[in-house]
């Protein structure tokens, strides 16, 4: 660490000092922190979950987009609700949104951005299944789109 000259705004008044930390010290201990600990991006994360489908390679490629996850999650949640329907919280459409991504992951192959797209479709599609259930009054034997038509009495 050194001192450096730091000029005041304030006429006649003395220069401040002030420790700058060595930018070439600072630059070698980054770049080999990185090669110490390897981090693979988001690309490569999802290929590794893809082809191997373990815990550990999913959560790897979860880190990665837990910001998307968290926004998308807040942005979902905007929309108004029904009042006769259970409002999710953010957590629960977190959880949501990375059970589409391990379903896509799974699945055939696609790209970590169709899997993202993937995993927003699907959660709005839940939501608009649950809405359109909770705004619709229920009638005795008028079918639920869930569930398919009622079973059929003995005569």
């Amino acid at each position: 660490m050194s001192l450096v000259s730091v000029p005041t705004t304030g006429l006649g008044e003395a220069p401040l000092t002030r420790p700058v930390e060595n930018a070439v010290s600072s630059k070698t201990s980054a770049s080999s922190h990185r090669r110490s600990h390897p981090k693979r991006n988001v690309v490569s994360a999802w290929a590794a979950w893809e082809a191997n489908e373990s815990a550990a390679s999913g959560t790897e490629f979860l880190q990665h987009v837990s910001s998307w996850t968290e926004g998308t999650a807040a942005q979902l949640l905007r929309q108004q609700w029904p009042a006769s329907a259970a409002r999710p919280s953010s957590i629960d459409v977190q959880e949501r949104l990375r059970h589409y991504l391990e379903v896509a992951a799974h699945g055939r192959h696609v790209t970590y951005l169709e899997a993202l797209e993937l995993a927003r479709c699907g959660v709005i599609e839940e939501f608009r299944s649950a809405r359109r259930l909770a705004a619709r009054p229920i009638e005795a034997g008028v079918p639920d789109d869930e569930c398919g038509p009622p079973p059929l009495l003995p005569a």
